[in-house]
């Protein structure tokens, strides 16, 4: 799945919880990115409550409408 992932940096992918915590089992340093707004990362979604599902551990967040000026912050992430 990871090789998947990096051949296709551009293309969204869904990934299996699964799959994930084969992801991060194997690799504990992979850079997990959290589009979601503040609030549904923090479990304080007053909007969708059904989004409170909580974050991956050490996961950050950049909410999508914020990505495009924040953009130069994952720099240090590429590989």
């Amino acid at each position: 799945m990871r090789k998947q992932l990096l051949e296709q940096p551009n293309h969204v992918t869904d990934v299996a919880a699964v799959d994930m915590d084969k992801m991060l089992t194997a690799d504990p340093g992979i850079y997990i990115l959290d589009v979601r707004s503040k609030d549904e990362f923090n479990n304080q979604s007053k909007m969708m409550v059904h989004l409170n599902i909580g974050h991956i551990k050490n996961a950050v967040n950049i909410p999508s409408a914020e990505l495009h000026n924040k953009l130069g912050e994952l720099d240090a992430y590429k590989n």
